[in-house]
């Protein structure tokens, strides 16, 4: 593991990266890419979302709701004798 050295204390890993980053966003030098990769990031997820619904309306993921409501009281016992 890497180490880094902040104002003499002793940092390692995510912590180095996160002072890394900030001191870039103070410099002004992150500020447009930040924004890019938040909305890059948000449209991804938003596609993906979507996708995996209509996955589940075309297999028929929602089809029986009367029979859902009961499944966390439904006895295993029974099945089995």
């Amino acid at each position: 593991m890497q180490h880094g050295n902040l104002n003499g204390l002793r940092i390692t890993g995510f912590v180095a990266a996160i002072e890394i980053v900030s001191s870039y966003i103070k410099k002004g030098l992150l500020n447009s890419m930040v924004y890019f990769f938040f909305i890059l990031f948000l449209f991804s997820g938003l596609v993906f979302g979507t996708v995996v619904f209509i996955w589940a309306l075309k297999n028929g993921q929602f089809k029986d709701q009367q029979r859902a409501r009961y499944l966390a009281i439904d006895s295993d016992e029974d099945k089995s004798s």
